[in-house]
């Protein structure tokens, strides 16, 4: 989801490239926080959700929510 940019390299203070060997420490920051983001959802699954749901919502929204799938889901 994150785009670096090279702001390093396009500032103010800005150098050749060579002056960079190593990666931006915010992009190295945000490919980590996506690793983590996308493992966390690797490890749900639908039928974890549900699980979720059965124990969290009423009868009446269940009801709700089934008509509402029904109603909109194409097969």
């Amino acid at each position: 989801a994150f785009r670096c940019t090279e702001i390093r390299q396009r500032g103010p203070a800005a150098m050749d490239a060579a002056s960079y060997p190593l990666p931006c420490t915010i992009h190295v920051a945000m490919l980590r926080a996506e690793a983590a983001w996308k493992q966390e959802l690797r490890a749900q699954t639908v039928a974890g959700l549900v699980t979720v749901l059965r124990n969290t919502l009423s009868a009446r929204q269940v009801e709700m929510a089934t008509s509402w799938l029904r109603e909109n889901i194409r097969r």
